[in-house]
């Protein structure tokens, strides 16, 4: 009786212990499986710039986003700076075009923008607007306003 007790006890403990160790490695797969989905969606709403000259880097708001920022301010206040800012815009672009600077734009959430070993990072936030305007002078980023960049 003693060994059949004996015997219950072992295979108990294997029992647990073998379900505690494919609990674990459940989470840990688990674990793995989301970290590398959120890398896959990190890495399709990023882009990577190689630039060596001056440029004006615009991350713009995607339609989801667009829409967001409609509600939160009023379709008729969105439109009304909407118009205004596509007019500014514009006269950016001619300015920098005429001072052959390029003018790269961008929806993605995150930017790296890389400069021989550099790399600085853009990630867009709650500050950003319609358009966000980045100055690369070649050496730095500086986040600008598109009235700065008509003022160059």
């Amino acid at each position: 009786m003693k060994q059949l007790l004996f015997i219950v006890a072992v295979l108990l403990a294997c029992s647990c212990k073998d379900a505690a160790t494919t609990e674990r490695e459940a989470k840990e797969e688990a674990m793995a499986q989301a970290d590398s989905i959120k890398k896959s969606v990190w890495e399709k709403n990023s882009v990577s710039l190689e630039l060596q000259q001056p440029t004006v880097v615009v991350v713009e708001f995607d339609s989801l986003e667009i829409e967001a920022y409609k509600s939160d301010v009023g379709e008729e206040d969105f439109y009304t700076g909407a118009d205004d800012l596509m007019y500014y815009d514009a006269m950016m672009r001619t300015k920098m075009q005429s001072l052959n600077i390029p003018v790269v734009n961008t929806e993605k959430d995150v930017v790296y923008i890389n400069k021989d070993t550099d790399t600085i990072t853009i990630v867009k936030d709650t500050t950003f607007s319609l358009y966000s305007y980045f100055y690369f002078d070649g050496e730095k980023l500086i986040r600008t306003d598109v009235m700065d960049l008509l003022d160059q």
